[in-house]
């Protein structure tokens, strides 16, 4: 019985989850840093939003491409959107392993969440995306609309015609 109401929630959530084109889900999250996210400040800008886990090997693997990533657009001007921002969440059992890993690997960009979850299924926050398996990412226009789920090679041709 449990299981089949899990089961009807999880599809409820991916069922109901956003895609290409919808307004991205708002939401105000703390930071490793104590201080807070809130989506909605980032009207003006693109926002990629990097779903991860330390446990996570093609995560792992991403870390170097995301870094490159960043540093080629943190301070890039574009036509269509005041600026550029990543924002890290990290969905983890613990959040020890998340922020030595951000240290070691030098994820030197101010946005990062760690969402404690024993699975990816079971986080709201990944659920309101239609997250379901790691990496995701996610790129939000200016406006606040989702572009879509894209690999980081798809964000950067995206972005250079901006």
């Amino acid at each position: 019985m449990l299981v089949g109401l899990a089961v009807v929630l999880v599809l409820f959530y991916v069922l109901n989850s956003k895609s290409t084109g919808d307004k991205a889900p708002l939401f105000t999250e703390t930071l490793i840093n104590g201080n807070t996210f809130n989506l909605a400040n980032q009207k003006g800008r693109y926002t990629l939003l990097s779903f991860w886990g330390s446990w996570c090997p093609p995560c792992l693997k991403d870390i170097p491409k995301l870094v490159a990533f960043h540093k080629k657009y943190e301070n890039k001007s574009f036509k269509t959107a005041q600026g550029f921002d990543m924002v890290s969440i990290a969905i983890e059992k613990s959040d020890k392993r998340t922020k030595a890993l951000i240290k070691k690997h030098n994820l030197y960009w101010p946005y990062h969440i760690i969402k404690v979850s024993s699975l990816v299924l079971k986080e709201p926050l990944a659920l309101k995306y239609g997250v379901t398996n790691l990496p995701a990412k996610i790129l939000i226009d200016p406006n606040g609309k989702i572009v879509g789920r894209l690999t980081i090679e798809e964000v950067d041709a995206f972005l250079q015609d901006k």
